[in-house]
């Protein structure tokens, strides 16, 4: 988040007013200090400092709420990633990572097809 902030050349002042929080708080989360932020802190964070979302929800620890939906509305999905090895999936967590910015506008049907392609490509090598 720190990196972020800087390279955009922005103060914690500005980000924390842009994002609707305190300059304290936001040192907090900087600094490790603090608890991680809820899902509409980081959004808020990320367009504050125009950094893509997915990028600050990893880095919380969050999960996008169109990648949770797509897993849990479709349990053979979830079972595929399941049943990969950890190695398997960690390529296909890197790859998500990577092209989730690229299909956040599909609908969920679409989302969850690139989702299944994705992980049977990339579990079949």
């Amino acid at each position: 988040m720190r990196r972020a902030r800087l390279q955009a050349e922005l103060s914690q002042s500005e980000v924390a007013r842009r994002a609707k929080i305190t300059q304290g708080y936001l040192s907090r989360v900087e600094g490790g200090d603090a608890e991680p932020p809820s899902q509409d802190v980081v959004e808020r964070l990320a367009d504050a400092i125009a950094l893509p979302r997915l990028r600050l929800f990893l880095a919380a620890g969050i999960i996008p709420e169109e990648i949770e939906t797509a897993f849990f509305e479709s349990p053979d999905l979830f079972a595929m990633i399941a049943n990969l090895k950890r190695r398997q999936r960690d390529v296909v967590y890197k790859q998500l990572k990577q092209d989730y910015p690229t299909q956040i506008d599909r609908d969920a049907e679409d989302y969850q097809a690139w989702l299944r392609a994705l992980v049977r490509r990339l579990s079949n090598p």
